[in-house]
């Protein structure tokens, strides 16, 4: 299993802009991303958000092609067929080749700024979500090629 790309944002919106790397900060979330905690906050289950690169493409459409990061994913991961992050219980963890660590915390429902979101992705999600967020456990780089385990 490995990194397919990272991404991050300074400003909010939905679409994060690809990234040669990301710099995980435990119990805050991407180093210079938007959505970072200034100091550590281990209740924010919200630091990270994970999609599968089955799922982007799954998502996309003749109308909507999607980009990595294009729906707010920081990391987009290739996962084998028999594995997605659907059925990863909240509690697992993605142990990076980088030595970061990410516990799973939660589905993301599209609730915020619809009206960014394509109309054939709010489609497809709004019953069974898209990505999911996590927390940061153990800091360190994540970039594109990386390799991961789940446990």
């Amino acid at each position: 299993m490995s990194v397919v790309a990272t991404s991050l944002s300074t400003t909010h919106g939905l679409k994060h802009q690809p990234v040669v790397s990301i710099r995980l900060l435990k119990d805050q979330g991407i180093k210079d991303d938007i959505h970072c905690s200034p100091s550590p906050n281990p209740s924010n289950t919200r630091q990270i958000l994970l999609l599968s690169s089955s799922q982007l493409e799954t998502l996309s459409s003749s109308t909507d092609q999607l980009a990595p990061g294009a729906l707010g994913e920081n990391i987009l991961l290739a996962l084998p067929p028999q594995e997605n992050l659907q059925g990863l219980p909240p509690g697992t963890t993605l142990m990076f080749s980088s030595g970061a660590v990410v516990k799973v915390t939660e589905w993301r429902m599209p609730k915020k700024r619809l009206e960014e979101w394509p109309a054939s992705v709010l489609k497809k999600t709004k019953r069974d979500g898209i990505g999911r967020f996590g927390v940061v456990v153990e800091g360190g780089e994540v970039r594109a090629g990386d390799t991961f385990t789940v446990s």
